[in-house]
């Protein structure tokens, strides 16, 4: 299935003036090293009055865990890095299912600190497969960096960290009002013949990940149920930009989510 086409920049992002507020958007892929570095220069570039994270509330405590617990050198770095010994999964989300979603729960067991990336261990296996996939553009890691660098810069700079995608709850009646029992068990066959896919036509991480969600999520209920959470994304937006007048947002989204949200963004404005 063909990802949907919008003119793109690559990487995704761009800057729109929100109810009087300055709001910087980034597309950022998860687990992929190089968007760690993306966020941090984008904290960087001028005077920043609070960041949003395109994840659900629920993710936020497993992320503060993680940005205290993993080397952030090597994360925004050139080495690829496995979640600390005796972390929860917790973060990696890039549009896609979370394993701590209701369709995913978290594993009961630590990621084990083998030494060995490559085999993400603790990470549902679509996920797993994604990251191996994402290697051809450039290093991956479980702890995903752009959002270990947004809570970073966001305790650095002394502003609110806020989690603008659904929550856990409003993400399963969304999912079973659009999808149904029917359409989960579905799901379960996408999940997988996706580990048969290659997308050897991937041209960038970017690209990658909107063939992978337009794979993963490319049914019509599903279709619904990313669709409510970009709409979610853009009210919450809109909402902190209210609240920000004369602000700069730094918002940090799904690379796969990003224009979905930018589009309904730029409808409000």
């Amino acid at each position: 299935m063909e990802p949907r086409r919008v003119a793109r920049r690559v990487p995704p992002e761009t800057t729109l003036r929100v109810a009087g507020c300055e709001v910087r958007l980034l597309g950022t892929v998860a687990g992929f090293s190089p968007d760690g570095a993306r966020v941090e220069a984008a904290l960087a570039a001028g005077p920043v009055t609070r960041v949003a994270l395109g994840v659900p509330p629920e993710d936020l405590p497993g992320i503060a865990l993680l940005a205290e617990a993993v080397d952030p050198a090597a994360l925004l770095g050139a080495h690829e890095q496995p979640l600390p010994k005796g972390a929860k999964y917790a973060v990696l989300t890039g549009g896609q299912q979370t394993a701590s979603s209701p369709l995913h729960p978290a594993p009961a067991d630590p990621i084990p600190d083998d030494g060995d990336p490559s085999r993400f261990a603790g990470l549902d296996a679509a996920t797993a497969h994604f990251l191996d996939l994402l290697r051809r553009f450039g290093p991956v890691s479980a702890a995903s960096p752009d959002l270990l660098a947004a809570h970073r810069g966001a305790e650095r700079l002394g502003v609110p960290l806020d989690a603008i995608d659904l929550d856990d709850h409003a993400h399963t009646a969304a999912t079973t009002k659009a999808v149904g029992l029917f359409g989960l068990r579905g799901r379960a066959k996408t999940e997988r013949r996706i580990l048969t896919l290659g997308f050897a036509e991937g041209s960038d991480a970017y690209d990658l990940a909107l063939r992978f969600d337009a794979e993963r999520n490319g049914t019509r209920g599903q279709r619904r149920v990313e669709a409510a959470r970009e709409a979610h994304m853009a009210d919450q937006l809109v909402a902190l930009a209210a609240q920000t007048v004369g602000g700069r947002i730094v918002a940090i989204l799904p690379a796969a989510r990003f224009a979905g949200v930018v589009e309904r963004l730029s409808a409000k404005r």
